[in-house]
């Protein structure tokens, strides 16, 4: 497939891993024992060609971190500044990584069963009202180590790329259990 810049290939890869995790699309699979194998392959490979393209865009200057970021072993909290003129849209999933010998891998993906495909809003100007999270159940227990999540916002008006927000933050052996 050829793209026409960097923004389709964001779309096209960011459409592919909510397919994948709707149960839309179904990876190839050999056999049924096989399957949950396969499919979480997949989503960390679809996960780390999501990570890349962001990396390549880069940190939005519109959409910042507000505030700490709260770090525990179940999962992070955050608020979000919205600076730009626009109102941009979000999912529950993003795409989280871990520092691994000065190179950013994937953290492989284990589909939950409650899986939240809600959108929400930030407002042009403002921060959001209500924090944004991740929980952890997406990946399992995290082991100690330096990680990255990055989100992404869609504009409201599609014809424009999305911007990315980089959140980083580190899990130790004394990191809490909330």
């Amino acid at each position: 497939m050829i793209f026409k810049g960097r923004g389709q290939a964001r779309v096209f890869v960011t459409m592919l891993i909510f397919m994948v995790m709707a149960g839309v699309i179904i990876p190839r699979a050999t056999g049924v024992e096989n399957h949950a194998e396969e499919v979480i392959a997949e989503l960390t490979a679809l996960n780390q060609a999501a990570i890349e393209l962001a990396l390549e865009a880069g940190q939005s200057e519109m959409l910042l971190q507000y505030g700490d970021i709260d770090v525990s072993q179940s999962g992070i909290e955050f608020y979000i500044q919205n600076n730009s003129g626009e109102d941009y849209r979000y999912g529950y999933k993003g795409s989280l990584a871990k520092y691994d010998s000065g190179e950013l891998t994937a953290v492989p993906v284990i589909v939950p069963s409650d899986l939240d495909s809600s959108l929400y809003r930030t407002v042009a100007g403002g921060t959001i009202s209500r924090s944004a999270a991740l929980l952890f159940h997406w990946y399992g227990t995290l082991p100690p180590g330096r990680y990255i999540y990055i989100r992404e916002f869609l504009p409201i008006n599609a014809n424009q790329p999305g911007e990315f927000l980089f959140l980083e933050f580190e899990i130790t052996e004394e990191t809490p259990r909330f």
